[in-house]
């Protein structure tokens, strides 16, 4: 049998509910119901639940037709006890309260006390309290109303999933095993749903491309060209010297005076072409390297200085600078 579920807010009774009265329909419809009760009752006293049971449930409709056309809220007593018959004692026990809470004479009041205390032993009711208010409550599937609720879930022994949900906030599932005559408070709290921030990731610069590598090979053959002129130029220019000395030296003859003079100004000039060429290999050797330095981006630039050196026994150029 499907268990039946009543929600603890216990509204007003169908005869409360707006439309038009007709109180010769309700007549008829409360005397169909009566009737087909009576035969329920007959079927079950000689073991015909099958039969039985569908006369209570000819009855429940016609009471409830009734309802809709009157505004007699005993039919709500009527129909509970059909509801209990049925098996569907929270059914029964929402239309048991709606008397209750009605004006009625004593002794119907009697009965109904009588009989909710009886349908409050085959029940269990849980109070529910959750936040934030305006969660959706679904009991099996069902919504049975939003927080908070006037009053506790009424329901038939079993087990029941219960789901909250509300705008911006995680829904929660929770199960709950309802026992005949138990009574259950339950507190939940929904969490918020996270706030998603983006966060700017600042990504690393990009490495600086790899140092070009400076192969020295041209500088040391600039150098050593350099260095080879300039020591060349020395030897000539010492050879000019020596020949210059042996020219105006008084013992020199005419004939070795006129050698001395011509071949001291080829030296001299064989000198003066070296020590251009050593300047030349120089400054295209200080000038590749600091070419090299500065396209590479180094530190700490080259300085090369080239200055010409004469002695009065020799002459020659000066090559100096940090590397």
């Amino acid at each position: 049998m499907m268990r039946q579920l009543l929600v603890g807010a216990l509204l007003v009774s169908a005869t409360a509910v707006a439309g038009p009265k007709d109180p010769k329909l309700a007549h008829q419809k409360l005397v169909t119901a009566e009737e087909a009760e009576h035969k329920g009752d007959a079927d079950a006293a000689r073991g015909h639940a099958a039969d039985a049971k569908a006369h209570w449930t000819a009855a429940a409709t016609a009471y409830r037709q009734a309802l809709d056309a009157s505004d007699d809220v005993t039919i709500d007593y009527s129909l509970a006890i059909v509801e209990d018959k049925l098996g569907h004692p929270a059914d029964a026990y929402k239309h048991l309260q709606i008397v209750a809470r009605a004006d009625v004479k004593p002794d119907l009041m009697k009965k109904v006390q009588t009989k909710i205390d009886d349908v409050s032993s085959r029940i269990g009711t849980v109070k529910l309290s959750v936040r934030p208010d305006g969660t959706q409550v679904s009991v099996g599937g069902n919504v049975v109303g939003t927080t908070p609720l006037a009053d506790p879930l009424v329901l038939a022994p079993g087990t029941y999933t219960i789901s909250l949900t509300a705008q911006g906030y995680q829904p929660k599932t929770v199960e709950l095993k309802v026992l005949a005559g138990s009574e259950i408070e339950r507190k939940d709290t929904l969490d918020a749903v996270p706030v998603a921030v983006a966060t700017k990731i600042e990504e690393p610069p990009p490495a600086p491309p790899p140092a070009k590598r400076v192969s020295y090979v041209p500088l040391i053959v600039g150098g050593t060209v350099t260095f080879g002129l300039i020591v060349t130029a020395t030897f000539t220019g010492v050879a000019a010297i020596h020949q210059h000395d042996t020219y105006v030296d008084p013992a020199t003859d005419e004939t070795d005076r006129k050698h001395a003079q011509s071949t001291g100004r080829l030296e001299a000039h064989l000198t003066d072409g070296f020590i251009v060429g050593a300047v030349a290999a120089a400054a295209a050797t200080a000038g590749w390297y600091y070419y090299q330095k500065v396209t590479n981006q180094a530190e700490t630039p080259s300085k090369v200085a080239v200055a010409p050196w004469v002695q009065p026994d020799a002459s020659g150029l000066v090559v100096a600078g940090s590397f």
